[in-house]
């Protein structure tokens, strides 16, 4: 078992994700931050709910690549250079993540 650095153990399912999603922290309540993709809580997974982005459904390859699903707009993909910024493949064009759009 793993452990974050509060001390707590990691269950399977937030490994399935520390592997999915580069630079994560673990915090309570099974609620994580990645310093790129933000707070996210990860109880479902593969589903998340983001703070921003709400219920997604996510895959990663722990590099930095990142496939969100979401019922409204289908598949998306980022990176953790690119986010906010997501490729949207339905409508084949860039789009902006978030709350707040430069």
């Amino acid at each position: 078992m793993l452990e974050s650095t509060t001390g707590q153990e990691f269950n399977a399912t937030l490994l399935e994700v520390a592997r999915s999603i580069s630079g994560l922290q673990y915090r309570m309540g099974d609620w994580m931050t990645s310093y790129w993709f933000g707070e996210f809580y990860g109880d479902y997974y593969p589903w998340l709910y983001h703070v921003d982005l709400e219920w997604q459904y996510a895959w990663g390859d722990g590099e930095g690549s990142l496939y969100l699903w979401d019922p409204d707009v289908q598949w998306r993909w980022t990176h953790r250079n690119l986010f906010p910024w997501a490729w949207e493949y339905a409508d084949s064009q860039w789009v902006h993540l978030g709350a707040e759009q430069p």
